[in-house]
């Protein structure tokens, strides 16, 4: 049995000498209290001063187990390693024993386990002292690390025990402005404001972020050149507290200067100028010249964007600000393929100019083929249309379409603006004119519809390919007019909504559900145009069905669409190896002749199981679906899918 506490094993064993990089939780630790002197007050240096600690170097230490001392054990790839286990003791605090276990090297070395048994000392000598600063950073400066190695054991126990003590509390904070010259000096913002509080823990992470928060108040309050020139920490052992105080210079008053853009090619000057919220004299703040930066970054112009402002300031105690860009490639090209068993083999190509007249127009022009439908499309869309974040949008589009629920011609065109309604909503409404010449088994029918196109949409999912947490959620309402044989009236109200739930913090486990219920009101199911009737079934609607097949059907069996639909999916998305994931689903739905579902039919239910690859740029897709009350004339035993991107 081996015991040990501060001090005893460094005087055995040689200090390494290679630097190793630290976790981050340890160079905020270090940094938390260096002590000065001795007796009742000692100076602690939370940083050294002038220096940001996101610019600090960690420090890096060669790992434990090497052989500074070859005499001792020299290397042989033979020679086993010495197993052990670490038990971390005297503190149940889950914070404390989470941080222990994520700088613990003993934890993070456990699969390599030392050649010798000096090199499993200079494991938990590191350990310790990674233990003793993880206190100090915590506000337990009179706390104590010790050990244990019982190495009769096997495997060998490590027994760590940790004592912290009780915390010491932060007693004052206090900002001194140096080299002030106007009047009155800068405003400081309240300790709330700063986040902290008289009498909390004296951690270090939250006075570092402190002092990171006043630097951004001052720059954000027309002081541009505000920098912290020390910070000083003094711990009192005698009454527990620890008082800091940081020194700032604001730097003079300043106001925007003057904006020049450099780099601008086929953007015209004009547009990208609607950033630009300030007139010259106005107050400085940071955060407006970040705002233009991330707007800028956010039209997909430019590969590079980077907004400064000038060292000085200028004969009207301004600082001018300069915005240099690179233009990014304006025209791309892409295609896409897939496969599935009820509509075949199928693809999509495209071209686009994302910068067509210098004002970010995108030009999209897209050619859709599989064995169901063939059509072409043409989008054109004006982003930050007279004002930021309002976007204008047009399409025109035409198809030919042979499925069982109807085969012929459609063709139409549509345009809308769209905009933001405060954080992840937006709103759009528009206009369309249609024409459509059809023939759904009873004939064939030529309609004329236009139609008055109204969304509201939440956007809140992280990605549009591999959502792994978020809502999205859908309502569209469109009255449409025109004629189809007679003169036709009818109302569609569309909801959707998706909400995606990881089970773990690394988003490797992911509950997801989608959920559409439709509606069309105003007319009988035959008198709305075939392509404007509502249909279930397929890769994006109910997997284990063929296309359009759920739903009310003809004497041949084929659909004939409804005026309510109803649609449920859930599934689990796992992560299990490397990029491959297994996908297991239910879903379930109908359609009715009804305006609402009235469940004359059963719910068509299906499961299935699926396979993801993920790629950057999205994940490969492969379901296989069955349907389990499957109609035995109509439907088939199983359906296949493969594509690009999550089912929903």
């Amino acid at each position: 049995m081996i015991e040990g506490g501060p001090g005893m094993v460094q005087h055995a064993f040689q200090p390494w000498l290679r630097r190793r990089r630290l976790p981050m939780v340890l160079v905020a630790a270090a940094l938390a209290v260096a002590v000065a002197a001795t007796g009742r007050l000692q100076s602690a240096d939370i940083m050294p001063p002038g220096v940001d600690p996101a610019e600090m170097e960690p420090l890096e230490l060669q790992p434990p187990d090497a052989d500074v001392t070859p005499a001792i054990a020299p290397f042989d790839e033979d020679i086993p390693g010495l197993d052990y286990t670490l038990t971390i003791t005297g503190t149940e605090d889950p914070d404390l024993l989470r941080i222990f276990d994520g700088v613990s090297l003993l934890r993070e070395l456990r699969d390599r386990p030392p050649r010798t048994f000096a090199g499993l000392l200079r494991r938990i000598e590191d350990d310790l002292d990674r233990f003793r600063t993880v206190l100090r950073s915590e506000g337990f400066y009179d706390g104590t690390v010790d050990y244990m190695v019982d190495d009769e054991a096997e495997p060998i126990e490590v027994i760590v025990t940790v004592t912290p003590g009780e915390p010491f509390v932060l007693s004052s904070f206090d900002v001194t402005y140096v080299s002030v010259n106007d009047i009155p000096p800068p405003t400081t913002p309240s300790l709330e404001d700063l986040g902290l509080t008289i009498g909390m823990r004296a951690r270090a992470a939250p006075v570092v972020a402190a002092g990171r928060r006043l630097i951004d108040h001052l720059i954000n309050d027309a002081r541009p050149f505000a920098e912290r020139t020390d910070r000083r920490a003094v711990v009192d052992y005698r009454d527990r507290t620890m008082t800091v105080d940081v020194f700032v210079d604001p730097g003079p008053p300043a106001g925007f200067g003057p904006v020049t853009f450099e780099g601008l090619d086929r953007t015209r000057l004009d547009y990208v100028e609607q950033w630009i919220d300030w007139s010259v004299g106005e107050p400085f703040r940071q955060d407006s010249l970040d705002t233009v930066q991330s707007g800028l970054v956010g039209t997909g112009l430019f590969a590079s964007v980077v907004v400064t402002h000038a060292e000085a300031l200028d004969a009207d105690g301004n600082v001018p600000i300069q915005v240099s860009v690179i233009e990014d490639k304006p025209r791309s090209i892409g295609a896409s393929i897939g496969w599935s068993t009820d509509r075949g083999f199928g693809g999509r190509a495209f071209w686009e100019h994302r910068n067509l007249f210098g004002r970010d127009e995108d030009l999209r022009l897209s050619a859709d083929l599989d064995q169901l439908e063939q059509g072409g499309r043409i989008e054109f869309v004006r982003p930050n249309f007279r004002r930021l974040d309002r976007r204008l949008f047009a399409t025109a589009q035409a198809s030919r379409v042979d499925t069982d629920a109807f085969e012929g011609f459609t063709a139409s065109l549509a345009s809308g603006l769209e905009w933001p309604l405060g954080g992840n909503w937006f709103a759009s409404a528009g206009g369309l004119i249609e024409y459509s010449n059809l023939d759904d088994g009873d004939g064939r029918q030529s309609s004329v519809l236009g139609g008055i196109p109204l969304t509201v949409s939440y956007r809140g999912a992280d990605d549009d390919l591999d959502p792994t947490t978020g809502v999205r959620f859908d309502l569209g309402l469109t009255p449409f007019a025109g004629q189809s044989g007679t003169a036709t009236f009818f109302h569609l109200t569309d909801v959707g909504l998706a909400a995606y739930y990881p089970i773990d913090d690394r988003r490797r486990y992911v509950l997801a559900g989608r959920t559409r219920i439709a509606s069309i009101v105003g007319e009988e199911t035959t008198d709305i145009p075939a392509n404007r009737r509502l249909y279930a079934g397929g890769a994006g609607s109910i997997r284990g069905f063929g296309f359009q097949l759920v739903g009310p059907l003809d004497a041949a069996n084929d659909p004939i669409g409804g005026r309510s639909a109803l649609e449920l999916t859930g599934e689990v998305r796992a992560r299990v190896w490397r990029e491959f994931a297994v996908v297991p689903f239910v879903a379930a739905g109908n359609v009715y002749d009804s305006s609402l579902p009235d469940f004359s039919e059963p719910l068509r239910w299906a499961a299935g199981l699926g396979l993801r690859y993920h790629t950057p740029i999205g994940p490969l897709r492969l379901d296989v679906a069955f349907p389990v009350n499957r109609r035995p004339d109509v439907d088939d035993r199983f359906q296949i899918y493969i594509s690009i991107g999550q089912a929903f």
